[in-house]
């Protein structure tokens, strides 16, 4: 076939590679759609010292490869742009000729670092190590910060015809420079489906080949423009003799968009399947880094393990590290993800948040509409296809899925379920490679030795590149011109095949920045515990397993492999270690798609400090919203219950904590929960009916929060429990908190506390924060509930980020009051639907044995009825409530309660924090 060529300029570099000597060579093309291709080698830790010798000039050894010879060949046959390629052939040929019969070699100690344009070589005096390619740097690169969704976005469509190319559009999504999206695939037909690639991203129409016949080079036989912003997810057919039949998943894939916001689909391969469907699930997007918007991702120097072993279904929690979030709703990770299963069981690991008891099915029977089969789709759950049974291939020495983003909890821990298993038995294995951090936060720390947060820069043209000759041990390449200089990882998709006669190998290819000699990260048989005697080695280093089919895997592909969207680490210089693990003879062939860098994000700047200014012993502080808020309860006991609690985690930069308050006390006993810094002494703050306060408070100007436990000559008392909302809880030098109760008379009970910020100062380096911004005209918002139904309230006109709060006034009114109706702890904020128990069911009594995993971003409306004593008939007042949005800049609201009730809730939103 005619290849289509751009051609500007032939480069030529020659450095040995490690342990060869200076006379071999092994050469590698670079394609890329910058108009030009380079011929360079890719996999020597050196540079050759002191030139070549014998006749001719390095260009002219050069020429006399075979490989070169091969390359002009195939550049001669090219049927488009052939005037600017023989217009640089015949320069080429004049700098040979011009220099001819002209040995060329640089001073002893200095090493051959390239070739001018005239025909001459450029020597360097840099040693081995810096004589590697480094990254030259490139164009404005678009950057982006990863915003996870709090609800997923789920699409699917149908194709049927050949050549399918087209471009997408997904209702709900927005512009942005990338999507984060799980693609689910599935095809009619036959069993042995025709093999198909799907490309997916901002330049991708067009039937571009990226597949090979067995035996293949990739430099022979892919399209020279593969190497485009297009992540590719690969399914097996045809001459591959395995195509799913339950339909593959391909995860964490990272999706360019076009400025519109859209994004090009095409199908190709050798014969591509004519009908199917493809559905969607966006769980994210990289977005234009700006202040308290997205996250940015913090490779571990170290990765660290995780395992949990199943009989049959799988369906739990597991516990990872707690790591620095601040203003995101859960902690996201990267991860390397392995799987073994004793049988040939075909079935889903869905991981994430909200992935437990997963509705329905994540996958179809060969034909079948994935939209009309599929359960919600909306969760933040990855899923990841395990072949099996009627796939009719399933692995024998386990399964990788690399480079996973994957959202947990907001306890901190990640549900695991395997959809469709029947009756297998294994192990799951967690490589934890790195964590996102928010863009507010570039220096928190945790106990893990990291990199500095990390932005993903999608590169304007992506670079690709093929190892000529087949790799077969242990190599450290050089990838060049990475775009940034300071560049930690790469994002790569890549393609590899393997030909040895009839061997069908399985290998484990390891990439990253400590790989060389990595040791076994695979099982002898299916269900193998990974870490029994002699299986795997230490694996916690910075490297990207990749699973390549064969041998008793009973299936190895023939037209072979993509692997999309991995984020693999780099070596300090620049270099990317290459390990075939468990290759048993065959060569392998190794193409990389580098469409993007991760480098250390650029600072931010801070917004305006807002007026007027606090005390200026406190200074001007901004709010930090906690991912996992914290929980602490404590007991108390009749007149003078003075103490200091301690709340465990709090950050040792707060002056003050945003506090949800909870009572509860064994009798009708009036009294006032006074918390803060200088609060154990607090003197009365009650009156008589009608009786000015001044004639019997006392000295007040302190700063304490009170909340108010009514009975007594009240007439009514909580018989539930009282929540006191959004309290500003100050903190004393040793970050405790001063409590009393004024006005015991004898009863005994529990305040139970849900930390859900910080207050800290604007200016203090690492824990600068955003402050409250207040309206120029206030907002109105209103709603309505009936029973206990969940609701989202809209909150339009004013734009705010994934860790945005409002502070408004509420007001709640029962439009239906039953007879004897109960207590209501309304709950506001981001996370909150389906709230869980958040009253004592005896007053009294420890919330913490009654009370659900109350620990959320919630503000907390305690709304009185039933045993309480009264129902407001007038409608309650609840003033300054901080209340967190969600990631859409709606409000989860949730009227969890014991009765059938309706009402209207009413806001005043007073100001915000950016």
């Amino acid at each position: 076939m005619g290849f289509v060529w751009t051609l500007l300029s032939v480069v030529l570099l020659l450095p040995a590679g490690a342990g060869q000597s200076c006379g071999e060579k092994d050469f590698s093309i670079l394609y890329d759609s910058r108009s030009y291709f380079t011929v360079s080698s890719l996999n020597n830790t050196c540079m050759c010292p002191g030139g070549f010798s014998g006749p001719g000039n390095l260009l002219t050894n050069l020429a006399q490869q075979p490989e070169v010879s091969t390359l002009i060949q195939n550049v001669s046959t090219a049927n488009a742009r052939m005037s600017l390629l023989q217009a640089d052939l015949a320069v080429a040929r004049a700098n040979i000729t011009s220099t001819s019969g002209s040995a060329q070699s640089c001073p002893p100690g200095q090493f051959v670092s390239g070739i001018t344009a005239a025909g001459s070589i450029t020597c360097s005096a840099s040693n081995c190590t810096a004589s590697a390619a480094s990254p030259t740097g490139s164009a404005t690169l678009p950057t982006g910060s990863l915003t996870m969704f709090s609800t997923a976005i789920s699409w699917s469509a149908s194709w049927s015809g050949s050549g399918i190319s087209t471009t997408l559009s997904i209702p709900g999504i927005v512009p942005g420079i990338a999507l984060l999206a799980d693609v689910f695939i599935t095809t009619n037909g036959p069993t042995y489906n025709n093999m198909s690639n799907f490309v997916f991203g901002s330049d991708c129409l067009g039937n571009v080949r990226n597949w090979v016949t067995r035996g293949n080079n990739p430099r022979t036989d892919f399209s020279p423009s593969f190497a485009r912003q297009c992540a590719v997810c690969d399914y097996t057919g045809g001459l591959d003799a395995y195509t799913s039949y339950f339909g593959v998943w391909c995860s964490s894939q990272t999706i360019p968009q076009r400025p519109d916001g859209r994004f090009d689909m095409s199908i190709v391969g050798p014969s591509p399947a004519l009908s199917g469907y493809v559905y969607f699930v966006v769980r994210g997007q990289y977005v234009t880094p700006a202040p308290y918007v997205g996250m940015n991702l913090r490779l571990l120097t170290t990765p660290m393990v995780v395992t949990t072993q199943f009989t049959g279904a799988l369906n739990t929690a597991i516990t990872l590290p707690a790591v620095p979030t601040f203003g995101t709703t859960p902690a996201t990770w990267l991860i390397d993800v392995f799987a073994t299963v004793s049988i040939s069981d075909h079935q889903i690991f869905t991981i994430g948040n909200g992935c437990q008891n997963f509705p329905g099915r994540n996958y179809v029977n060969r034909g079948e509409d994935p939209a009309a089969i599929f359960g919600s789709m909306t969760r933040q759950c990855t899923p990841l296809y395990y072949a099996g049974e009627l796939d009719n291939f399933t692995p024998y020495f386990g399964q990788w899925w690399s480079s996973q983003v994957v959202s947990t909890r907001s306890d901190g821990k990640v549900d695991i379920m395997n959809v469709g298993n029947s009756g297998g038995a294994g192990y799951v294995l967690f490589l934890l490679k790195g964590y996102y951090t928010p863009v507010s936060f570039p220096t928190a720390t945790s106990a893990f030795a990291t990199t500095p947060p990390l932005a993903l820069s999608l590169l304007p043209s992506p670079i690709g590149f093929t190892f000529a000759n087949p790799l077969t041990t242990t190599r450290t390449y050089y990838p060049p011109d990475l775009g940034a200089t300071n560049a930690a990882a790469v994002l790569v998709d890549v393609f590899a095949t393997t030909y040895s006669g009839t061997i069908s190998d399985a290998n484990v290819w390891d990439f990253g920045s400590n790989c060389l000699s990595f040791p076994q990260n695979w099982v002898n048989s299916r269900g193998q515990n990974p870490f029994a005697t002699n299986v795997f080695g230490t694996i916690t280093r910075t490297c990207v397993p990749l699973v390549y089919p064969g041998e008793t895997d009973a299936f190895t592909p023939y037209h072979g492999l993509w692997y999309g969207s991995q984020i693999i680490p780099l070596r300090s210089d620049y270099g990317l270690d290459f390990t075939p693990g468990g290759n048993s003879g065959s060569n392998v062939y190794l193409t990389l798609v580098i469409r993007g860098v991760l480098a250390p994000a650029a600072p931010l700047p801070m917004p305006p400090v807002p007026s007027p200014v606090q005390p200026t012993n406190f200074g001007q502080l901004g709010l930090s919203l906690l991912s996992t808020p914290l929980s602490y309860e404590f007991s108390f006991s009749g007149p003078g219950s003075a103490t200091v609690v301690s709340v465990p985690g709090v950050n040792p930069n707060a002056a003050a904590l945003l506090v949800e308050v909870f009572v509860t006390a064994d009798s009708a006993d009036r009294q006032d929960i006074v918390l803060g810094n200088g609060c154990q002494d607090y003197p009365q703050v009650w009156t008589n009916k009608n009786e000015p306060p001044a004639s019997t408070f006392g000295s007040l100007n302190r700063h304490c929060a009170v909340c108010t436990y009514y009975g007594q000559q009240d007439g009514f008392s909580s018989n539930h429990g009282q929540w006191c909302g959004s309290q500003v809880v100050t903190l004393r030098p040793d970050l405790g908190i001063e409590f009393t109760s004024v006005g015991n008379s004898g009863s005994s009970g529990w305040v139970y506390l849900v930390v859900r910020g910080s207050y800290l100062n604007i200016t203090a380096g690492s824990d600068a924060v955003p402050g409250l911004v207040l309206l120029s005209s206030p907002q109105i918002l209103t709603a309505s509930y009936t029973a206990n139904t969940n609701a989202i309230i809209s909150v339009p006109g004013i734009a705010f980020g994934p860790v945005s709060v409002i502070v408004a006034d509420v007001f709640i009114t029962e439009a239906t009051i039953p007879a004897g109706g109960n207590q209501i702890n309304f709950v506001l904020g981001r996370g909150c639907q389906n709230f869980p128990q958040n009253r004592v069911n005896v007053r009294g009594t420890r919330p913490s044995n009654d009370f659900g995993a109350v620990g959320l971003q919630c503000a907390v409306l305690n709304y009185p009825g039933g045993l309480d004593g009264y129902t407001p008939y007038y409608g309650v007042w609840y003033t300054s409530q901080v209340i967190p949005l969600r990631s859409d800049g709606n409000i989860d609201f949730s009227p969890p309660g014991w009765s059938i009730r309706t009402g209207y809730p009413y806001f005043i939103v007073r100001g915000y924090v950016p």
